[in-house]
């Protein structure tokens, strides 16, 4: 059994969803889980030309080019390079449920 590493996405406006959109899931030896939001992630994938695909945390569908998501919304819209204090409480939900899911084992 591959084990499984929680990655949040970070500050919506920063270069996290980038990073993400980058990875490829058949380079590591585990389970990708990704924490943030779904469309914003979709977003930034198609900005930059990325074949990465999501789908919804848990999912037995996974594909060499597909990444979970654990969808934590956004408050707001958010835009590359041009923070939102809206989406503060986001960025600090993502931490608490990365923490959570580490507990939870």
């Amino acid at each position: 059994m591959k084990p499984v590493i929680a990655i949040t996405t970070g500050e919506p406006a920063g270069i996290g969803p980038d990073i993400i959109a980058a990875i490829k899931p058949a380079d590591f030896d585990a389970r990708l889980v990704i924490i943030g939001d779904r469309d914003l992630l979709a977003s930034r994938a198609a900005q930059l030309d990325s074949t990465i695909e999501y789908v919804d945390y848990p999912s037995d569908n996974r594909q060499p080019q597909t990444l979970e998501v654990i969808h934590q919304p956004l408050a707001r819209a958010s835009q590359a390079g041009v923070l939102d204090a809206d989406n503060a409480r986001q960025v600090l939900a993502l931490l608490d449920r990365a923490c959570q899911g580490c507990l939870d084992g």
